[in-house]
């Protein structure tokens, strides 16, 4: 997507009430991202983050304050895994993230099986609408 479409994109995230941060087509945050996950960026602040990183991605803060867990699923891994239904994204990888609502029982952590990530507090995730250097974040069910 076009910048211009992914500020909306951001703010409507924000209005949801997850922590949304800024992405490089590298996946990497463009910002210190630390106090986004005690503290929700402003509107003001995501439309200066877009006016000055033209290329920015949207990024969302997992845990606690975005009420978020995410698991991750790489291309290569068992999509059958997950039955529940909920927010599902195909990865620019080919891969999923299932969105789930925050649970502190589980932790960030990466291959908790095989091509499996967690995210959850103190990760992060691309957003639906991203496009990366591996290729366009797209939510698959809303």
């Amino acid at each position: 997507m076009e910048n211009k479409t992914l500020l909306p994109l951001a703010l409507t995230y924000l209005a949801r009430g997850w922590s949304v941060i800024i992405c490089g087509k590298d996946k990497r945050p463009i910002l210190p991202w630390k106090d986004y996950q005690s503290r929700l960026a402003t509107p003001e602040e995501l439309v200066r983050w877009f006016t000055d990183y033209p290329e920015a991605q949207v990024g969302i803060v997992t845990g606690s304050l975005s009420n978020l867990t995410v698991v991750d699923v790489e291309a290569d891994g068992d999509f059958g895994l997950i039955k529940d239904q909920t927010f599902m994204v195909e990865t620019g990888g080919k891969g999923r993230h299932w969105y789930f609502e925050y649970d502190a029982d589980f932790k960030n952590a990466v291959r908790v099986l095989p091509s499996v990530d967690i995210r959850s507090q103190g990760g992060y995730v691309v957003a639906s609408g991203s496009i990366t250097s591996k290729g366009p974040y797209t939510a698959l069910n809303t």
